[in-house]
This record gives structure tokens, sequence and C-alpha cells, in this order.
């Protein structure tokens, strides 16, 4: 039965890891995380949304599937002489630039409220409304803001270092090609 050979499983997972690879990139494209050297509330939002949803589970099924490939005799050394481990390796180094996109956002969140700081403003807009109308008094609007600041601030201090670990871990698939 030839359904079910090393060969076959190996361009199964070339495929699937191309795709994947490809809309990853398109992802990175379509937030526009490089260029934008402004990050908006939004993005920062997004980019903090993505981090338990697809951030952490990737991670965990790359180096699962890293751990399964160097079964297969397809590990990290082989990605010049293997379409799988080639195909991981690609991968794994197009999220370390995706992952190393949403580290340039996270450091954007700021350490505190003040007048030079554009998130700052941004986060008083966003609540003014809320007290234009009346519905949130002065005083609270600005605690709000200022909690919200503070918020951002623990976010980058505790999220960045866990995205440093992910960066120095997919690092380690961008092996030079032997001589």
């Amino acid at each position: 039965d030839n359904t079910d050979s090393l060969k076959v499983r190996e361009e199964c997972a070339v495929e699937l890891l191309s795709k994947s690879t490809a809309l990853l990139e398109d992802a990175k494209d379509k937030m526009d995380l490089d260029s934008n050297p402004e990050w908006t509330n939004e993005k920062i939002r997004i980019a903090c949304r993505l981090l338990p949803d697809c951030v952490v589970p990737l991670f965990a099924l790359l180096e699962m599937n890293g751990n399964l490939f160097a079964t297969f005799g397809w590990g990290k050394r082989k990605r010049y002489t293997k379409k799988g481990a080639a195909a991981l390796a690609n991968f794994a180094l197009s999220f370390r630039a995706f992952i190393s996109s949403m580290r340039g956002a996270l450091l954007c969140l700021p350490d505190d409220l003040d007048d030079k700081n554009l998130k700052a403003k941004e986060v008083a807009q966003d609540v003014g409304p809320f007290v234009e109308s009346g519905y949130l008094p002065d005083a609270i609007a600005k605690d709000s803001i200022k909690n919200v600041i503070r918020g951002q601030g623990i976010t980058r201090d505790r999220v960045v270092p866990f995205l440093d670990f992910v960066v120095i871990t997919l690092d380690t698939f961008d092996v030079a090609e032997e001589s």
C-alpha cells in the first residue's frame, strides 16, 4: 500500500506547511506590521488577541512538529537536504518575523501618561465621547485613562519576554548550510 509511506507523509507535510507559511505571510502583510511606525490602539488590541488565540497554539504545534520531524529524520540540520525540514524551517522563520513584528507593536505601548505620549492621547480620545455625553464624570475618565495606560505597560512587561523566548527558540531553525 503506497498511500501511507514516509515519502507520502513528507509530501503532505510540505504542502500543508507551504500553505500555512503563505497564509502567515499574508496575515503579516495585511496587518502591516513592519511598515507602520505609528501603532493604533486597534492594531495593538489585535496583536494582544493574537497571542492567546494564535501565537501560543502555533508555537506549541511548531515545537511538537519539530520534535516529530526530528523523529522521522527531518531535523533542523536537514533543512537543506530534506523537503519536510525545509518547509518546517520556512514556516518557523516566517513565524519568527511575524512574532518580531508583534513584539515591535507591544514595545510601542506607553510606560506612563504624559502629554507627549500619543497612545495616551488616543486612549483619551476613545474615552472622550463618554465624558462629553455625561455618562462618565471627568475625574473617573482621567482615572480610567491612567488605568488603561498602566494596564498596557503591564501587558508589555509580561508579554514581550515571552515573545523574546519564542523568537530565540525559532532562531534555532535558522541553521547555516553545512559545507
